[in-house]
């Protein structure tokens, strides 16, 4: 235990004693901080600053190529898209005229096969009288030959 004097003589001292040594820290101190500041502190915010540029630089360089990109994307998507619309607008025409087409080469074809109906038609109908026309005259030549027969003499 302490003596009620070391206590009183304990109480009435500082903790911290300010003396020459304590200006001496200071100066010390001040000294290294103006040294390092020179030597540590400003050159090393200087890379700091001078990555923090490039850095932004680069972001902001990176976003100018997205939006390019996403510009471009767009385009090529709209390109694609109207050639898309394009082709199918081709396509339909396309089929169109090969039904149109297909429609006119079939009514030609029917044309052509009533013409030729018609043609045969007429030449059955042509041939028919005709050999309607030998077989009334070959009656009439068998009529003529039977009724000589049957009378007896030639007529």
């Amino acid at each position: 235990m302490m003596s009620s004097a070391a206590v009183v003589w304990a109480s009435s001292r500082s903790i911290v004693d300010i003396d020459a040594t304590v200006v001496a820290q200071a100066v010390l101190f001040l000294l290294c901080f103006l040294v390092l500041r020179g030597l540590v502190f400003k050159p090393l915010l200087r890379v700091i600053d001078e990555r923090r540029r490039q850095t932004q630089g680069l972001r902001d360089e990176a976003k100018t190529l997205e939006a390019d990109a996403e510009a471009r994307l767009k385009t090529l998507q709209r390109t694609v898209a109207n050639t898309k619309a394009e082709t199918a607008a081709e396509r339909e025409r396309l089929r169109l005229d090969a039904k149109r087409e297909e429609h006119e080469v079939l009514q030609q074809a029917k044309d052509e096969a009533a013409a030729a109906a018609e043609a045969a038609r007429r030449l059955v109908a042509a041939k028919r009288a005709e050999a309607e026309r030998e077989a009334e005259a070959e009656a009439r030549r068998l009529a003529g030959a039977i009724a000589a027969r049957l009378a007896g003499r030639p007529l």
